[in-house]
């Protein structure tokens, strides 16, 4: 799946406040902020089990 946005800083204090709740990030040393995508175009394909 692909998806393609616009990326805006978040700056309302109870949006952060709830990213700061969620899971750690993955990269070292914490997070200083946080950027909201929201995607626009999402194109991508379903795999099935089983084929056709």
């Amino acid at each position: 799946m692909v998806a393609t946005g616009y990326a805006t800083a978040v700056t309302d204090p109870d949006e952060i406040e709830r990213y700061v709740r969620l899971p750690e990030p993955w990269g070292a040393g914490g997070a200083s902020g946080a950027i909201r995508i929201r995607p626009e175009p999402v194109t991508g394909f379903r795999l099935r089990e089983g084929g056709p």
